[in-house]
């Protein structure tokens, strides 16, 4: 499961519903806000591996060193070669969070990978739109989950996968032409996330994480 989670959320799943691939986000870029109650160093306990030695995962939450990017520079889960020679423009990402997520495996090998998020809000619930660019254009979307407590992050890494099948069979959600997006629009996706919400980020598929900080409470 923990390393399904860094796979996945390091966008390496292919665009396929089953992925939960969005044509559209929760809420436009041009309108995202920087959380600042997100930003922070988070960790995580995965237990020991079988010698003992502990297995970590560490989730960093800042802004991006630049206010622009230039996507083949830029070393981002984001941005998707499929389609041939990627372009060169800049990217601009002064309403983006970074996040930088570094996993200790079992074998102890370091995984670590860097994405470009924009938050959403609805209700009392947090999502982060994760694009997937060619260029500096957006394909599609991965759409997380994440809730704060104090000094705690509760994670989603995904939609739940039979959820949006099932809204799909309902007729609340709408497969895209070739079957591997969700095509809804924004106001659409808005209204099912906000009813549905139970069922699309359930409790089992949550981790939490604990935030670091470098000094003591009084």
């Amino acid at each position: 499961m923990l390393r399904l989670f860094f796979i996945l959320i390091c966008l390496s799943c292919s665009l396929n519903v089953g992925c939960s691939t969005f044509e559209h986000p929760l809420s436009p870029l041009e309108d995202a806000e920087i959380h600042q109650e997100a930003i922070g160093s988070w960790y995580a306990s995965k237990g020991k591996d079988d010698e003992g030695k502990p297995t970590e995962m560490f989730l960093h939450i800042g802004l991006p060193p630049a206010s622009s990017i230039k996507p083949k520079e830029s070393g981002y889960a984001n941005f998707n070669e499929v389609k041939g020679e990627m372009p060169d423009d800049k990217l601009w990402v002064n309403n983006m969070m970074l996040m930088t997520i570094t996993s200790i495996e079992k074998d102890q090998r370091i995984q670590s990978s860097n994405m470009l998020v924009f938050p959403t809000k609805l209700g009392n619930n947090h999502y982060a739109n994760v694009p997937s660019f060619h260029g500096n254009q957006v394909i599609t979307y991965k759409i997380l989950k994440y809730q704060i407590n104090g000094d705690e992050l509760t994670t989603w890494l995904l939609p739940n996968d039979q959820a949006i099948g099932e809204l799909i069979q309902a007729g609340k959600l709408h497969a895209g032409e070739k079957k591997d997006y969700v095509a809804d629009d924004t106001e659409t996706l808005r209204q099912v996330f906000v009813e549905h919400d139970a069922e699309l980020f359930p409790p089992e598929k949550s981790m939490t994480f604990r935030r670091i900080k470098l000094w003591k409470d009084e």
